[in-house]
This record gives structure tokens, sequence and C-alpha cells, in this order.
């Protein structure tokens, strides 16, 4: 089943981002939601994307374990946005 994603939820992982991955130079705003987490201009890092799924962890409960579910999951912020509203609804 899908579950609704808010508009809250993804500013919250676009300031997860911004926080965990030391991009201070970024605003909300300067990440759209489609754009691709980990081939795209964020230049994010295996560093990263592990202090991403930590902090989604932390913050959702939600884990996200293994390469393939990592990328599936980042693959953007509605991925990662709907990832945690499926785990949640649950």
């Amino acid at each position: 089943m899908v579950s609704p994603v808010s508009d809250e939820l993804k500013l919250r992982l676009k300031q997860i981002i911004i926080e965990e991955c030391d991009k201070d130079e970024l605003t909300p705003d300067d990440i759209a939601n489609d754009e691709p987490l980990l081939t795209g201009d964020l230049d994010l890092d295996s560093l990263d994307v592990l202090q991403i799924c930590m902090a989604v962890k932390k913050e959702y409960g939600v884990r996200i374990e293994g390469n393939t579910a990592a990328r599936r999951a980042l693959k953007d912020i509605d991925a990662l946005a709907q990832t945690i509203a499926d785990a949640t609804a649950e």
C-alpha cells in the first residue's frame, strides 16, 4: 500500500541531508524532490549515505540496510520520503 507523503516530511529530509552531510551552503529550496541524491549535484559519498541512513533510523525508526535498499531509498527525496511513509504505515 502506498502511503501519502507530506511536504513536511520532504522538507525535513532535505534539512537532514544538509545537516548530516555538511552542506551548509544549501537550503532546502536548493534540493529538488526529484534530484538524484547519489549521482546528482549534491555529490554525496558513502559516508554521507551512512549518516543519512543513521539519521533516518534515529528520527523515524526506519532502517535502510543493504546496498540495494539504500540505492533505492536514496534515489531522490521523493523515494526516501516514500520509503519512510511505507515503513511507518505498517
